[in-house]
């Protein structure tokens, strides 16, 4: 007999079902991060690797649960503690030595003192309200479920990691000014720059290559010339669209007279596959650049 066609509901159950038995096999583990976000409607968990916000670059959220409240004052407050709803769904995913970021400092106290998640260290500091503060302003991506909107008021006060990213970039952009526009511009941004940073060294590490068997000093170059460079490298006579101004006539024509001394030094796929992200990557950038 053949499979019936879950409905979207049964889908939904059974996603959360196989979400909770990852949580169980994953327990323990000492990189995973859980991360209790309070919407206009109710709560969501999020989990991340820890590693990643450790080293302060971008994480990678992933949702794993979102329950609305018919009354979220008593889902937890300095009175009463937590609320059983609450309580069960941080059971579900928390457990005695994880940490848990927290937004605010009396929800830190609350859940720390809650005896049947004793043991769960909560976390409030600068970092996790920027995190927070990203959530906020992305709610609608990373919580679909929640109808509901936040103020602008509520969204605010502009993180600092924004406020970086319009000084780096020159924008001079006011605290009323700041809407969703900008702030989606800002995470594109950013997320542009890291990808540049996160494939930097790696692609530098062809240098010695480039200058033992071309001459070509390349420990300047930024990654968008270095990884065209490889790409010509190890494409020879494909056309590769580039600025005229990126590489001088000397530099092309080293780099097209000795392609074939390269062989087993420099991997294709893998240059060809960091040109990609980065063409792209660049592509956006100069749109919301122009955007803004």
């Amino acid at each position: 007999m053949g499979r019936r066609k879950q409905q979207p509901q049964e889908a939904a159950a059974s996603s959360f079902s196989d979400d909770v038995d990852v949580a169980r096999n994953l327990r323990g583990m000492p990189w995973l991060v859980w991360l209790l976000f309070e919407t206009p409607s109710g709560f969501a968990i999020f989990s991340f690797n820890s590693y990643i916000f450790e080293e302060e670059n971008a994480i990678e959220l992933w949702l794993k649960q979102f329950q609305k409240f018919e009354d979220k004052s008593a889902a937890i407050n300095c009175t009463t503690g937590l609320g059983k709803e609450l309580r069960n769904m941080l059971k579900i995913w928390c457990r005695r030595g994880e940490k848990l970021m927290v937004g605010s400092l009396e929800y830190k106290e609350i859940i720390e003192a809650d005896q049947e998640l004793k043991g769960v260290r909560c976390l409030y500091n600068d970092y996790v309200m920027e995190v927070m503060w990203g959530i906020k302003n992305l709610m609608h991506i990373l919580v679909p479920e929640e109808q509901m909107v936040l103020t602008k008021e509520e969204r605010l006060p502009v993180s600092k990691g924004l406020e970086m990213i319009l000084h780096l970039y020159k924008f001079d952009v006011k605290l009323e000014m700041i809407n969703n526009d900008i702030v989606e511009t800002a995470c594109y941004l950013y997320h542009c720059d890291f990808l540049e940073k996160r494939h930097s060294k790696g692609l530098h590490m062809s240098d010695y290559h480039l200058l033992k068997i071309s001459g070509l000093n390349s420990s300047e170059w930024d990654t968008m010339k270095l990884v065209t460079a490889l790409k010509k490298i190890t494409r020879p006579g494909e056309e590769i669209e580039h600025p005229p101004e990126m590489f001088s006539s000397d530099e092309l024509l080293k780099i097209e007279k000795d392609a074939d001394k390269y062989k087993d030094k420099i991997y294709k796929t893998a240059v060809s596959e960091i040109w990609n992200d980065l063409v792209c990557s660049y592509s956006i950038k100069k749109e919301k650049l122009r955007h803004m």
